[in-house]
C-alpha cells in the first residue's frame, strides 16, 4: 500500500475516532469526506464499506463517499 493510501486511512481512522458522537443533538452538522481507493478492491478497505454500511461513519457526523 502506497504512502497516500496509508496516509488517508489514518487521516479519517482519526477523524472518525476523534468525533464526539454522545451530544445527542439532532441538528449536528455532517462533516462531507470523500476517500479515494485503489483501483482494485483489497482486504484493508474492509473496514471502511463496513463503517460506511453500518452508519458508524454517520454517527460520528461523517458523510464519507468511498470513490473507487
Amino acid at each position: 500500500m502506497n504512502i497516500l493510501m496509508r496516509s488517508m486511512a489514518v487521516i479519517v481512522a482519526c477523524t472518525v475516532m476523534g468525533c464526539d458522537s454522545g451530544t445527542g443533538d439532532s441538528d449536528q452538522k455532517t462533516t462531507q469526506v470523500k476517500v479515494q481507493l485503489n483501483w482494485f478492491p483489497e482486504s484493508e478497505f474492509g473496514g471502511l464499506y463496513e463503517a460506511s454500511l453500518s452508519g458508524e461513519f454517520l454517527k460520528s457526523g461523517l458523510e464519507v463517499e468511498l470513490l473507487k
